[in-house]
């Protein structure tokens, strides 16, 4: 007979993955962030679709808390590491919402 193993909390792995692509969708009560992978070749073939790897959903007052915090961590990294690079079709959107450069 199989032993059963049972794993305390410290224990339990959560799943990792990586993207290099995500969407977001909104309703009216959530949004939903699709994060994925896409393959060099696909982005060269500008394909729209890409493989989907997790979706989390959350309330809207929890997408822009989530916002303040990984804006204050990228600040944080810019100043101990330097500027982030971001693409140019992003740079007046970014400077629009942030001030930034």
């Amino acid at each position: 007979m199989a032993d059963i193993i049972r794993l305390s909390e410290e224990e339990k792995q959560v799943p990792q993955f990586y993207s290099n692509v995500f969407e977001i969708v909104m309703g009216p009560y959530d949004l939903t962030f699709i994060f994925g992978t896409k393959t060099t070749k696909q982005m060269k073939e500008k394909v729209k679709d890409f493989d989907e790897n997790v979706k989390i959903s959350m309330s809207p007052q929890q997408a822009k808390a989530s916002l303040v915090i990984l804006k204050e961590i990228l600040n944080t990294y810019e100043k101990d590491l330097g500027v982030i690079p971001i693409p140019p079709d992003f740079k007046e959107r970014y400077k629009k919402l942030f001030g930034d450069k």
